[in-house]
């Protein structure tokens, strides 16, 4: 069994595979839950990835035949125009590096719906060029709370459909908060597709399924493809 675990900005994730299959998942901020996911399972190999703020001190009590802290020494024949690939994500580097291996005659736009949405391009040349970071969903709905007197804190819902006019401020600042996400990405993806009309656009992280069924591009949709290229690193290191 292969142990997969991403540290990212609001919660950590865990996945357990046998070989290429996902048999396991689970996520939450708990280390403590975290490490209650692992008992009794035996651990081939192993990754950790990401940085984020919980705690991975329960890391050293892992026993596996072989561990690796993800880095950027781990993808091979990966160029850059990205001026400053050493504050790039790890989860955008890894999508960039696994979206060239399964679509090497592509150009792959990577879409992550995390706390942040990001927006991650890869040629057919496996050189990464760049892409854009903007706040996520529940991001813009804290900071219009947050950084104002009156407007209240909502909570996002993938099940609501959001009005383009909003009857009250509740469903005002939705419509602003999910349909603004919605028409960025839309615009975003137009104007990529003008530059790179080769394109092949993958979508992951939380918001996948709300937004691939909005978006009206041909989308490979898949929540948990930092994982699975996680994993695919550490079957390739085989």
């Amino acid at each position: 069994m292969n142990l997969v675990v991403e540290i990212g900005n609001s919660n950590a994730k865990l996945a357990i595979f046998n070989g290429k299959d996902m048999v396991q998942f689970w996520s939450g901020p708990d280390e403590e839950e975290l490490k209650n996911q692992l008992h009794g399972i035996k651990i081939q190999k192993a990754i950790l990835s990401g940085s984020g703020n919980i705690n991975v001190d329960w890391w050293q009590e892992i026993h596996a035949e072989k561990k690796l802290i993800f880095n950027t020494n781990l993808l091979p024949h990966i160029r850059f125009e990205y001026t400053t690939p050493q504050s790039m994500g790890a989860d955008r580097l890894i999508n960039a590096w696994y979206a060239h291996r399964l679509f090497p005659e592509k150009d792959n736009l990577v879409i992550d719906t995390g706390t942040c949405i990001t927006f991650t391009l890869i040629n057919s040349q496996s050189t990464i060029i760049g892409g854009s970071i903007s706040p996520g969903l529940a991001l813009r709905a804290a900071s219009l709370h947050h950084y104002t007197d009156k407007l209240p804190l909502i909570e996002i819902d993938y099940n609501q459909e959001a009005e383009l006019i909003g009857k009250n401020t509740q469903a005002s600042i939705y419509s602003g908060i999910i349909l603004g996400s919605l028409f960025e990405m839309e615009k975003r993806i137009e104007l990529y597709l003008t530059q790179f009309p080769n394109l092949n656009i993958i979508m992951t992280g939380g918001g996948t399924q709300f937004f691939e069924n909005k978006l009206n591009y041909r989308i490979f949709a898949d929540r948990h493809f930092t994982l699975e290229g996680l994993n695919a690193l550490l079957l390739a290191d085989e």
